[in-house]
């Protein structure tokens, strides 16, 4: 039983379930017409689940005999048709009651497995369990899945895979399915809530040719992961037949944790035979979410409590959570909350920036909001969370499409957000890389960064300024004396893409951050990695350092300069003039890093490794691949 106030989640109409014995005996999975119905529950075939005298399992499954009909379709209703099982034998792949079978050797696995009597095993299976000829009495069934699968011990997945799967939702023909989403991941959720293992099993039936015919070419062809796992299976067969044990004819794997879940992996994003039942999926899938967000919410406020953290990385955060968060953050004193990657969107985070707008959160110093796919309403929503978040210190929103509204650039909302930051006087660290924000955003952000005496660490990598954007932010902090650390990585600083993947170089940003290095005395460390500065402005870097000596850490690898030529050799000379000189090359990086006293640059080792043609197409494709960075 769970050790938290277990949800009620509703059961509108009785689980049915059939017991193991009688699953056999019948040799096919039945339709649950009331024909069959009526005389099951008479014979006790099928009967209603005791959960303190059975022991029940699962079964999620994806329709196999997709197209077939009976007269006991509803020759009216498009989608009343398919069955779960093949109904009649197509070739050698696809024998009649093929999937019964599956599930008959699969449960005796695991039951034997699990040490659990087959005379208390039942099963519950959505054909035979939910009324399939009353479409009233359906959707009672329906409704009731949390109920039926929380109840339920074991989950297994009937497959025809001959490997060992996984992830539920890479299994084909089942992990891409709406409703096999929906089953799998009220399962997995409710065993994290109850912080257990997740006894979810996919049933699979091993190809045994290959164990014992495989050639040393198929060997070499496998990757890595598929030859250590066809190794595991060929030494339980071959240990199996050395003493003298005839091999299962079904293996199971087992999905031990609960997967975190991306967006397109969830229930609502699958695919589903009938349209209409996005309603129901999503649905299923918001009322676990918001269950499986209260627990998650007291889980980590209550093991976080000694260092006053509340972590909740990968936990599904949702707009309806954000009140109880504020209770339990206040309540706790939290001083550090990471949400990142917890699927808020701009709903989320507008619900979160609404809580800090009425006092709540007052405590923390450290907020982490990273990947949430946080776009320009989001942007202007965190604009009100800086204004009232007053002490916080630390703002994480890297990877978030923060100028991108669907396949238009927008931003209007980030400029709003940047300009509160002259209205928080405490934030010292704030994250943006891989938010998208392309030349306007850079200018923006250059704008703001006039206005702001706080910040001490800035990450902007990965957006694609240009140099008009970063030149605009350079321009600002020459008079900055609280910047320390700068990430300026990855944003084509040294020139722009034209006609395709032609590259057009631009120096006014590397003479700009030249200058800089000459006027500014805070900043101690600088990331300028894959950005095509040329050698004219790896040249002017060089010279600044002459008059610099604040600066301790320089990043300059992939830019179109490299330690062979006179850029890098202008660099070396200004580092080794610091003294106790050590020059190193980074062999898995293709780099060599120059090494001083109180100074570190690094340059492209050679040529090879520098900006050239194959990065700039390299550079092309990945934003053709992403239109906000473009």
């Amino acid at each position: 039983m769970p050790s938290f106030a277990a949800p009620n989640f509703q059961m509108t109409t009785p689980m049915l379930v059939q017991p193991y014995a009688a699953f056999k005996e019948q040799g096919r999975i039945e339709k649950s017409v009331k024909k069959w119905r009526d005389q099951a529950l008479k014979d006790g075939r099928l009967v209603k689940f005791d959960e303190n005298t059975m022991v029940g399992i699962f079964l999620s499954h994806t329709w196999w005999d997709r197209e077939y009909t009976d007269s006991r379709n509803d020759k009216k209703d498009p989608y009343d048709k398919g069955a779960p099982d093949y109904q009649k034998e197509y070739d050698g792949a696809r024998t009649k009651n093929k999937k019964w079978q599956i599930i008959c050797d699969g449960v005796e696995a695991l039951a034997k497995e699990k040490g659990v009597p087959l005379s208390k095993v039942v099963l519950w299976l959505d054909w035979q369990s939910i009324y399939q000829d009353n479409k009233a009495e359906k959707l009672k069934g329906v409704n009731s899945l949390i109920k039926y699968a929380t109840l339920c011990k074991y989950m297994l997945i009937p497959t025809e895979a001959k490997h060992r799967p996984d992830k539920p939702y890479k299994i084909d023909g089942y992990g891409s399915r709406g409703w096999c989403r929906a089953e799998y991941f009220i399962f997995q959720t409710w065993a994290e809530m109850l912080r257990q293992d997740v006894e979810l099993y996919a049933i699979y039936t091993p190809e045994r040719r290959g164990f014992e015919y495989a050639t040393d070419a198929e060997l070499e062809a496998m990757s890595n992961s598929r030859f250590a796992m066809y190794s595991r299976e060929r030494e339980a067969y071959e240990e199996a037949k050395k003493n003298g044990v005839e091999p299962a004819k079904v293996e199971l794997a087992h999905f031990s944790s609960a997967q975190v879940y991306a967006a397109h992996q969830l229930p609502s994003n699958g695919q589903l035979s009938n349209p209409a039942d996005k309603l129901l999926v999503q649905k299923l899938e918001d009322e676990m979410v918001q269950a499986y967000g209260k627990t998650a919410i007291t889980t980590a406020c209550t093991n976080g409590a000694r260092d006053r953290a509340c972590i909740l990385a990968h936990k599904m955060m949702r707009e309806v959570h954000m009140p109880l968060l504020a209770k339990a953050v206040d309540q706790h004193r939290v001083t550090t909350m990471q949400l990142n990657t917890c699927q808020l969107g701009s709903s989320g985070v507008t619900a979160l920036a609404d809580a800090f707008a009425k006092g709540a959160f007052k405590s923390l110093t450290n907020l982490g909001l990273g990947e949430n796919s946080i776009g320009p309403k989001g942007a202007k929503a965190l604009a009100v969370l800086l204004k009232h978040a007053k002490g916080l210190e630390e703002l994480d929103l890297i990877r978030n499409p923060l100028c991108h509204d669907d396949d238009t650039y927008n931003v209007s909302g980030f400029k709003e957000m940047v300009s509160a930051l002259a209205a928080n006087p405490k934030l010292k660290v704030l994250q943006l890389c891989g938010c998208g924000l392309r030349v306007e955003g850079g200018q923006a952000l250059g704008a703001a960064l006039q206005h702001n005496s706080a910040l001490a660490k800035l990450g902007v990598a990965y957006n694609f300024v240009g140099p008009a954007g970063g030149k605009a932010i350079v321009d600002r902090l020459m008079s900055n004396k609280s910047l320390t650390e700068l990430d300026f990585s990855q944003n084509l600083l040294g020139g722009s893409l034209r006609g395709g993947n032609s590259w057009a170089s631009d120096d006014s940003c590397a003479i700009g951050i030249a200058k800089l290095l000459e006027t500014n005395r805070a900043l101690t460390s600088i990331e300028l990695g894959m950005n095509g500065l040329s050698k004219r402005g790896g040249l002017a870097i060089a010279n600044a350092l002459g008059t610099n000596k604040s600066l301790k850490r320089l990043m300059l690898e992939v830019n179109d300069f490299s330690a062979s030529d006179e850029a890098g050799k202008a660099l070396r000379l200004r580092v080794a003039n610091r003294g106790e000189f050590k020059e190193t090359p980074q062999g898995f990086q293709g780099t060599m890093l120059y090494a001083g006293k109180g100074l570190q640059v690094q340059v492209a080792a050679d040529p090879e490794r520098a900006w050239g043609p194959e990065v700039v197409e390299m550079v092309a494709d990945e934003l053709n691949k992403a239109p906000h960075l473009k």
